[in-house]
C-alpha cells in the first residue's frame, strides 16, 4: 500500500447495535507506517457519514501513553479489521489506563457539546440535534468521573449508564 498502512480499526456505535441508528456514522482509526498528510478525512456513503481519523504508527503509541480518549478507547472497544504484523494487537495488549489529560480532553469535549447544545437552542432548525448534544456532554462528563474514579475506559451509551457504574456513584 502506497499509504503504508499498518491497522485499520472500526470504532464507535456502529459496533453496538443498542446505540447504532439511522443517524449514527461510522468511525475508523487507520494507523500508518509515516504521518499522515490529513488526519481527519469525512465522507458520506449510503447515508452514512464515515469517518477515518489517521495517525502515524509512533504518533499513535504516543496517544496511548499520553492519554488521547479516542486512541485508549480504540484499543479496548473496536473491531480491528486489518493488522499488518498484529501491530494494533500488540498495542491493544498493554495496559493503558486513563490519564489526566483524558479527564481533561473529556471535560473539554462536555462543554463543547453544551456550547453546540446552547446554539442549536438559540437557532431551533432541528431539535434532535439539540437533545443530541446534551446527550453528548453528559456522556463524555460521565466518561471523565469514570476515567478518574475507576481508572477505567468505558465506551457506549450502555457502559456509561450501566448500573454497576452508577451504584458506584451513588
Amino acid at each position: 500500500d502506497k499509504r503504508g498502512i499498518i491497522s485499520i480499526v472500526r470504532i464507535g456505535s456502529s459496533l453496538r447495535k443498542e446505540d447504532f441508528c439511522d443517524r449514527s456514522d461510522i468511525d475508523f482509526l487507520i494507523i500508518q507506517q509515516k504521518p499522515p498528510k490529513h488526519v481527519l478525512e469525512n465522507d458520506i456513503q449510503d447515508g452514512f457519514e464515515i469517518h477515518m481519523v489517521r495517525r502515524g504508527k509512533k504518533a499513535f503509541l504516543d496517544s496511548l501513553k499520553k492519554g488521547v480518549p479516542l486512541d485508549l478507547v480504540a484499543v479496548q472497544h473496536e473491531m480491528a479489521l486489518y493488522d499488518k504484523k498484529r501491530f494494533f494487537l500488540k498495542a491493544k495488549r498493554k495496559n493503558h489506563p486513563p490519564t489526566k489529560a483524558t479527564i481533561k480532553q473529556w471535560m473539554h469535549t462536555a462543554a463543547f457539546h453544551l456550547g453546540d447544545a446552547a446554539m442549536t437552542y438559540s437557532w431551533p432548525v432541528d431539535l434532535y440535534d439539540y437533545f443530541k448534544y446534551l446527550h453528548h456532554a453528559a456522556r463524555e462528563s460521565c466518561r471523565a468521573i469514570i476515567a478518574k474514579e475507576q481508572k477505567r475506559i468505558v465506551e457506549g451509551d450502555r457502559q456509561v449508564g450501566h448500573p454497576a457504574v452508577a451504584e458506584d456513584h451513588v
